[in-house]
Formats: C-alpha cells, structure tokens, sequence
C-alpha cells in the first residue's frame, strides 16, 4: 500500500514536470496576464452597463416630460415644461456621453485582451491546441464584434432622437399655440416613437454586453 503510494504521488509529479516542460514558464506568465486582463474588461464591461442603465432612466424621465409638454393645456404650462424638457435632453446628454466613454474604454481593454491572448498562442506547443485556442480567440473577437455593431447602431438612433427633440424644442420655443401644437402632431416626427426605437436599441446593446461578460466569467 505504501509503495503504490508513493508510486502514485511521483507519477503525479512526473505528470507537473512534464506539463511545465510542454507549456513552458513564458506561456505561464502569458495565461496569468491574459486572465488578469480579462477581468479588466470584465469590469470595463460592467462599469458600460451601469451607465446605460442611467442612461435608460434618463430617456425615460425625458420622454415622460416631453409628453407633458405636448399635452400642456395651455401655452403658460407648456412655456413651463419647454423648460423642463430642455434640462432632460441636457442631462440625457450628459448620460450618453458618460456610456460612450466606458465603451472606449471598454474597447481599448478588448484589445488588450486579444493581443496578449495572441502573444499566449506561441506558448501551446502541441500544433491541435494552439489552433482550437486560436479558435476560441476568433469566436470570441467575433462574439465583441457584435457589442461593437450594436454599439454603433444605439449611437445612431440616440443622435436621430437628440436631432428630433432638438429640433421640435427649437420649433415651440418659437410658438407654442394650439395651432403649433396640432400642426406638430400632424407630421410624420413621432418623437416618442422614437424613443421607443431608442429603448429596443439599448436592450440590444446591453444583452450583447451581459452575453459577453457571461462568457468570460
């Protein structure tokens, strides 16, 4: 029992040996650097999805206040409101520009991630290894690419609602009569359409998000 013990625990320690002779201590540091810059961009990722979520609320707020202003009785309360609206489109601004700069720096920690996890491909000396990791490295670039598209498509349709709202608060602060009123609800710029629009496109944004950070836990 005791020699089959011992037999065990040095075959245990040949197979450590081996393993380290075959990786190599390079590729050690690159696997432990690779992971540690994968848990940057998971946090980066995290940091993203906080300030859509403030970003969300934000939208929310100034739609609801821009309805107030449409559906004002008269010009005293939308005069009132036309205020309000323009101190939400302010700080929806605001919040869209805080999401755009977690997204860089999101992207920058991306491309961290991926060139050091190439750097790592020189370390897996048995050739059917390194190609499945390689693999996995081009799912994954692939995987982000679609966070990208997604990315870029939010920006587009929240610059088409700033655009529109700009545009329709510039129009009432010029008049804000009844007549001014039913004359902007007979055109085609349905702003609150497009705020819907806006909100599928965040949803978008953040499940591609939440699907890649779920993949690198």
């Amino acid at each position: 029992m005791h020699r089959k013990g011992r037999e065990t625990r040095m075959a245990a320690v040949v197979a450590v040996a081996l393993v380290a002779a075959l990786v190599g201590a390079g590729s050690a540091t690159a696997q432990g650097k690779v992971q540690k810059v994968s848990k940057k961009l998971v946090d980066k990722a995290e940091d993203t999805l906080k300030k859509i979520k403030d970003a969300e609320k934000q939208l929310d707020k100034t739609t609801d206040r821009y309805g107030k202003l449409i559906d004002g009785k008269n010009v005293k309360a939308r005069r009132k409101e036309h205020g309000k609206v323009t101190d939400e489109m302010k700080k929806l601004g605001k919040r869209a520009k805080d999401v755009r700069e977690k997204a860089r720096d999101m992207e920058k920690e991306a491309s961290k991630f991926f060139r050091e996890w190439d750097k790592g491909l020189d370390g897996i000396k048995d050739p059917e290894l390194r190609a499945l990791s390689r693999q996995s490295m081009t799912d994954s670039e692939e995987q982000y690419g679609q966070i990208i598209r997604a990315g870029r498509t939010t920006a587009d349709q929240y610059d088409a609602y700033g655009a529109m709202l700009g545009n329709q608060l510039k129009y009432l602060e010029l008049d804000m009569s009844d007549n001014a009123i039913e004359k902007l609800k007979s055109t085609n710029q349905d702003l609150r359409g497009e705020a819907k629009e806006l909100e599928s496109r965040v949803s978008g944004f953040k499940a591609e998000i939440k699907r890649y950070v779920k993949a690198l836990k």
